[in-house]
């Protein structure tokens, strides 16, 4: 549980998001013990020089990451309880996450619920682009988040195809 307040970020310290997300993909294969999501982005650097990647995530097993189609060697990231950063990450380039949650153990959640009311197929797939929203990039805070800012988008992001 997260016991720290909340911290002000004043418009003077303010700085634009190093990179921007303008396409992602998202894959959940539903299960309550082990709940497998792949996310694919596609990742831009907006930042004059590079700096590394930090996806934030609680809760998440990482199972592979993979940049460009290609598998990313574990000295190229660093993985701690509640983030993924990517040591030196390319100018533009394709993400993939895979990912597992637990939600036996972390509790059912509205997006979960909704998305597992859709039918019988476990496995769902969405694409979603992001012209309007900074999302969080680790894909199990995703859907939760933007239906806390749209949840109009939220809701077509949790509809299977």
């Amino acid at each position: 549980m997260k016991t720290t307040e909340p911290r002000a970020i004043h418009l003077k310290d303010y700085r634009p998001p190093p990179y921007r997300i303008p396409e992602l993909a998202l894959d959940f294969n539903l299960d309550p013990e082990a709940t497998r999501v792949t996310a694919t982005m596609k990742v831009e650097r907006v930042a004059e020089r590079g700096e590394p990647l930090q996806l934030d995530g609680h809760r998440l097993k990482l199972i592979s990451v993979k940049v460009n189609g290609a598998a990313l060697d574990k000295s190229a990231y660093v993985e701690d309880a509640t983030s993924l950063t990517l040591t030196a990450p390319p100018a533009s380039f394709t993400l993939e996450l895979v990912t597992e949650i637990a939600p036996a153990e972390t509790g059912p959640t509205q997006t979960a619920e909704r998305v597992t009311d859709q039918g019988p197929d476990r496995s769902h797939k969405k694409h979603v682009k992001n012209d309007r929203h900074r999302l969080p990039l680790y894909p199990a805070v995703l859907l939760k988040d933007l239906a806390k800012d749209d949840p109009v988008s939220a809701q077509a992001a949790s509809d299977p195809e």
